[in-house]
């Protein structure tokens, strides 16, 4: 997967001009962050006291941790504070229509867990999961599913997985769409797994939702201790029973945790972060409803596909790493397997390992 360039340490002070893309900003604010540039409407509106979270579920769309006085709160749910904290055993998660900025004018220790995950169980869509095109638009569009195959798993960092198709043939396989992602990238989630053409009641047969989104912005030293984060795709939901051969839905893909500062990050203890999509959904026949697919739980761990009964195809594996997410199976008796869905992108410079991150980290241009 080809890269953009490398991500500039500077840009923290918005009344400079930092090399990285961004204009100067209005007489009279001041902007944070090189990555993700957030103005303040004033200098009365920069945060000046402390803030520590605790265990907390933020809703990007309507919590009132969102701060408003800034130009980015239209596409953002900024968290601000003069010094920012996230407490040592306490999980702070989010989830909605946008992506989450957790953003310090100071220092930032993220002590305690970060999840912004989506789950097919809920239903939980992790923060700024699923954008509207063009992020998520395929330079090669998925061909869909028709009949009883399986849909395709969703695509951000690497492509997800095609379906598989249903026995006896009774349509076209779901095809996955490009693994190459627009460079540079605004944040934003991950990317819906597709839907199976012959789709049940409430969630039967749909795609699982993207990972989430979260940007760490600290305009001095950011430190991880002894934390999870996550920001995995959800697990493709069962074909139907009762409706004849039924596809599974996809996987849905991983998506983005990015972490900028002008220094270094601190890393201590047994740090583990992962953007993996989700695994995809078992396919229906006319007595049997298929399994949903799983979501991953670490960076080593693939988001499984749950193997249902037998007949109907299982759904492929999630991605984890740099793979692409598994193909669907064919049915022996029954819809297609849904494909799992691909990894997502992850900025931390200095974590590595596989046991610590997944996918590796990578570099990224400061978007416009």
């Amino acid at each position: 997967m080809a890269l953009a360039a490398l991500l500039p340490a500077c840009g923290f002070d918005g009344n400079s001009n930092p090399d990285g893309g961004h204009d100067a900003p209005p007489d009279g604010q001041q902007c944070f962050g090189a990555f993700v540039r957030v103005c303040f409407s004033s200098a009365a509106a920069i945060p000046s006291a402390a803030k520590t979270l605790g265990d907390v579920d933020i809703d990007t769309d309507a919590s009132p941790e969102c701060n408003q006085d800034n130009d980015q709160a239209v596409k953002y749910c900024v968290v601000t504070g003069a010094g920012l904290t996230i407490m040592t055993g306490k999980k702070l998660t989010a989830h909605g229509g946008k992506a989450l900025i957790l953003l310090s004018t100071t220092t930032m220790d993220v002590l305690g867990d970060v999840d912004v995950s989506s789950h097919r169980v809920g239903p939980v869509r992790g923060a700024g999961a699923n954008p509207a095109a063009p992020l998520c638009s395929f330079a090669t569009p998925p061909v869909q599913p028709l009949l009883g195959g399986g849909a395709y798993g969703g695509s951000f960092g690497t492509k997800g997985g095609g379906g598989g198709a249903a026995m006896p043939a009774s349509g076209n396989v779901g095809t996955p769409g490009s693994e190459t992602p627009m460079f540079p990238v605004p944040l934003h989630g991950g990317c819906k797994g597709g839907d199976s053409a012959v789709l049940g009641a409430v969630s039967e047969g749909r795609g699982g939702d993207g990972g989430g989104a979260v940007a760490f912005v600290a305009v001095d030293q950011i430190h991880i201790s002894n934390v999870k984060v996550n920001a995995s795709g959800a697990g493709g939901h069962g074909g139907p029973s009762g409706l004849g051969n039924s596809g599974g839905g996809g996987g849905g893909s991983g998506g983005m945790i990015y972490f900028d500062s002008p220094k270094d990050l601190l890393f201590e203890g047994a740090n583990r972060m992962w953007a993996n999509g989700g695994g995809g959904a078992q396919g229906g026949s006319s007595a049997i409803a298929g399994a949903d697919g799983n979501e991953s739980i670490g960076p080593t761990q693939n988001a499984q596909a749950t193997l249902g009964t037998a007949g109907p195809g299982d759904g492929g594996d999630g991605s984890s790493a740099m793979g692409v997410g598994g193909e669907g199976q064919t049915a022996t008796a029954g819809g297609g397997g849904g494909g799992g869905g691909g990894g997502g992108v992850i900025h931390a410079p200095g974590l590595s390992g596989a046991t610590a991150i997944s996918p590796p980290s990578t570099s990224l241009a400061p978007s416009a």
